[in-house]
């Protein structure tokens, strides 16, 4: 369902619609992290390590340009 809810913004809404973009790319990590963990969230915590969240950010913020 979340794949399916993600829709891009229109180019022209892409640079105010920035930050909740780079938010987005960081959940959908998140999430995708849970799921190889076959939603194991209870013995370990899940969470993006700081590189990647800066390798997120960059990517998208390049993607919404």
């Amino acid at each position: 369902f979340y794949h399916e809810a993600s829709v891009l913004p229109l180019p022209a809404e892409r640079l105010a619609l920035r930050a909740a973009e780079i938010m987005h790319a960081v959940y959908e990590n998140i999430l995708d992290r849970i799921e190889r963990r076959n939603y194991d969230v209870f013995s370990r915590t899940v969470r993006v390590p700081t590189p990647m969240k800066l390798w997120l950010a960059l990517k998208t913020w390049w993607r919404c340009r």
